[in-house]
């Protein structure tokens, strides 16, 4: 299953650029700053610890919005 059928798919790639890049202020979208996501970023920062902790999966995109979903 691809991220691009998930509803967060650009906070997703904002994570996986921020882990990239570890520039953990600012949100980029293909390589540009990314001025659309004007959401807080403590979700994008979790989802950037995920994938730190147990790679690019899908499993580690949807780990933290899952976590909070059940507390």
């Amino acid at each position: 299953m691809d991220i691009e059928d998930f509803d967060e798919a650009r906070q997703i790639v904002n994570a996986v650029e921020m882990g990239e890049r570890g520039n953990f202020v600012d949100y980029f979208y293909e390589g540009k700053v990314d001025s659309f996501n004007t959401k807080p970023p403590l979700l994008v920062w979790l989802m950037s610890g995920s994938m730190y902790l147990f790679g690019k999966s899908v499993f580690s995109a949807r780990l933290p919005s899952a976590l909070m979903a059940i507390t």
